[in-house]
């Protein structure tokens, strides 16, 4: 009898441990779904300022576009821009701008595959798909597709002018100001362009296409306002996350061995809150970006100097030779120089 009562007691030990076992087992699991959870949700919080940084670029090209066909149309062309690349200038205006059309797929296919686990979890996640489910995707690309349709360049094709060599890109559209990358058009092209503008009917595609580049600011997934609204929601139900702050470095024509082709000068981060990022430096008379882990993936210009907005894929910024201290923020994007009166010394520059 008495061993009867011992076996039972084992046996009860034995069940108690398992399930005691089984219990921590998916109480550990579960805490490791909602770090997955958290960790995911915040490379969805990255995106939203990855999508905010290339919708200030988007409106910042479409906006130079705009200035120059207003200055076509109003016949200041030739004050600004030299003669010989008016064709090159008319298929930038009609370039489409089409990378808007993947973000919003890539950063819907990140939250989709959230998996909440607790209420909390839960209730952020059905936020989050009540923004991507009440957008027309298929409409605004559609819209957009129509939108982006040249109408300026086949008129310059049906000619004979000869697209240009130059590819555009990124690049060519935040930096066309740089007249000795672009290609120089015959005299007799550009005497041909200059016969076309004088038609009316080509007037009148000028204006169609500048009502089209100020539908196409629209942006296509979150506006920035609703995108700061949905990153501060997020960020109040879980304060741990974090934007992810990048190496920021400078590099240019200006900086003696951190040229366009060299390894990047490292800034130093001085208010995390505000991600500033501070170097002092002696430049050369020259020119400089602003670049994020020492990679072309991501980095910024800028149209003035000594301070100004931070532009993705910018202008390089024109500098005069001297002593700086330079500081980039990333928060508001602007970037500003302040002249120091010292001779340079080799320490400074490989601060």
């Amino acid at each position: 009898m008495n061993y009867t009562w011992y076996a039972i007691g084992e046996i009860a030990l034995i069940v108690v441990g398992i399930m005691l076992a089984i219990s921590l087992n998916n109480y550990n699991e579960n805490k490791k779904q909602q770090q997955i959870f958290i960790n995911e949700l915040e490379i969805v919080y990255n995106k939203l300022f990855e999508i905010k940084d290339l919708h200030r670029n988007h409106v910042f090209g479409i906006d130079k576009q705009e200035n120059i066909i207003d200055a076509i149309l109003e016949d200041r062309f030739f004050l600004s821009y030299p003669e010989s690349q008016l064709p090159y200038f008319l298929y930038y205006v009609d370039l489409p701008h089409q990378h808007w059309g993947v973000q919003p797929v890539s950063i819907n296919n990140y939250i989709k595959d959230l998996k909440p686990i607790t209420a909390k979890q839960t209730e952020v996640y059905n936020v989050l798909l009540d923004y991507i489910e009440h957008k027309d995707y298929n409409g605004l690309m559609t819209s957009s597709h129509a939108l982006n349709q040249a109408i300026i360049s086949p008129e310059l094709e049906a000619l004979g002018i000869p697209y240009p060599a130059l590819v555009f890109g990124m690049y060519a559209l935040n930096n066309f100001e740089f007249f000795n990358t672009m290609p120089v058009f015959s005299e007799e092209d550009v005497n041909k362009v200059k016969r076309l503008l004088k038609q009316p009917h080509m007037i009148t595609k000028l204006h169609s296409l500048k009502a089209k580049k100020a539908l196409l600011k629209y942006p296509f997934f979150m506006s920035p306002v609703e995108i700061d609204n949905v990153s501060q929601m997020i960020k109040s139900y879980f304060p741990s996350i974090s934007y992810q702050t990048p190496k920021i470095g400078i590099i240019g024509s200006a900086i003696e061995g951190h040229g366009w082709f060299e390894t990047s000068l490292d800034m130093a981060l001085i208010d995390e809150e505000q991600r500033t990022f501070y170097v002092r430096v002696y430049l050369n008379q020259g020119q400089v970006k602003f670049r994020a882990d020492n990679m072309w993936k991501k980095d910024w210009g800028g149209s003035f100097f000594p301070s100004g907005e931070a532009i993705l894929k910018g202008d390089n910024i024109s500098v005069p030779e001297g002593l700086y201290d330079v500081y980039f923020d990333l928060s508001a994007l602007s970037y500003r120089f302040e002249q120091v009166e010292q001779a340079p010394t080799e320490q400074q520059n490989n601060q």
